[in-house]
């Protein structure tokens, strides 16, 4: 990696046709305290072209770990710190409403398992977790805003502000709709239902955490493409974008397995809507799986945007050429001082 970051010359469009070396591996010397990524050995002042002393590791491949050129190359962020955090405490907020929105139906679902009806692990009822995940929605918008206001005119290469508008929009729609679903629950307490039968709390919640959840896993993937390259970890991963990609198919499977259960039930056909069920159980699974791998990926982009990596030339100097000197010397003529000696 050294080679393609500012050891050879050449253009940025030809890394990887590097021209002649400018740097002497046996000239350049860890400058600074770095510690080896295997042992934890201090490296200061080791060459490049030698190994690490309690392990044996190449230093260069703890100086390659170390330096990363593709955020330096990448337009600079106003308030990165802060980015950072919004982005962490956004993918946290997203994975605890999605939790919130999986388990009332998970419930219900088990409530029909001989053994578990009445198991102490059900006794936190719907309506509460719908509350708490309009709640945790309406406190995901402050970072969303964060993005929104970030820089309006786009000045930076980033399309943030429109992105953080698509996240709140998003996150609006889950709130509304998880609260509407709470309101249509506590009107309908008094009516009894069987367990297995798709309500109309159940279906407006699907709907909106759908288009919701839609609209915010797309703005979310422009937010991770934008500022997830400053992070090592997250591109050599290379999941982000994919996984936003899948929960929105998950989603549509969502409304699909509702719209089958609706189908059945006009039906009155009892193994479609147990098939719907499966379905829009495993799709929520899914997509609880995924946010979970993105609240990982936030956090390594959080730690690259707070810390920004250290360049070549932070690390590493160069020391004269002592050979050339000393050749240089004995081939000069002898001066005044030898010839009246």
């Amino acid at each position: 990696m050294l080679r393609h970051v500012s050891l050879f010359r050449g253009d940025a469009g030809r890394v990887n046709q590097p021209d002649e070396p400018i740097i002497n591996p046996k000239r350049a010397v860890v400058g600074r305290s770095l510690r080896c990524r295997s042992c934890g050995y201090n490296l200061r002042g080791l060459r490049l072209d030698v190994r690490c002393p309690e392990c044996g590791l190449p230093v260069k491949t703890t100086v390659d770990e170390a330096i990363d050129p593709a955020p330096h190359d990448l337009p600079a962020l106003r308030n990165p710190r802060q980015l950072g955090n919004a982005l962490l405490w956004l993918t946290v907020c997203m994975l605890l409403c999605a939790i919130m929105l999986a388990l009332p139906p998970a419930m219900r679902a088990l409530r029909q398992v001989e053994g578990w009806r009445d198991s102490p692990l059900l006794v936190l009822g719907p309506t509460e977790l719908l509350l708490a995940a309009a709640g945790v929605a309406l406190l995901g918008l402050r970072s969303a805003w964060v993005f929104a206001v970030h820089d309006r005119r786009g000045s930076d290469g980033t399309g943030l502000h429109r992105d953080g508008r698509l996240i709140g929009a998003g996150l609006l729609i889950i709130a509304l709709s998880a609260a509407s679903a709470w309101a249509i629950e506590q009107a309908a307490s008094d009516i009894a239902r069987t367990e297995s039968r798709l309500t109309a709390d159940q279906l407006w919640l699907r709907l909106g955490f759908a288009a919701g959840g839609g609209l915010l896993l797309v703005g979310l993937g422009r937010v991770l493409e934008d500022i997830g390259q400053r992070s090592r970890e997250y591109r050599e991963a290379q999941g982000g974008r994919q996984s936003t990609r899948v929960m929105i198919l998950a989603l549509s499977f969502i409304v699909l397995g509702t719209l089958g259960q609706l189908a059945a039930m006009a039906r009155r056909v009892g193994p479609m809507q147990w098939i719907g069920e499966v379905v829009v159980l495993t799709c929520a699974l899914m997509i609880v799986i995924g946010l979970s791998y993105l609240v990982l990926n936030a956090w390594w982009v959080r730690n690259a945007l707070r810390r920004r990596p250290p360049r070549l030339r932070d690390i590493i100097r160069i020391e004269p050429d002592t050979t050339a000197m000393r050749a240089s010397l004995h081939q000069s003529p002898p001066g005044r001082g030898g010839e009246s000696r």
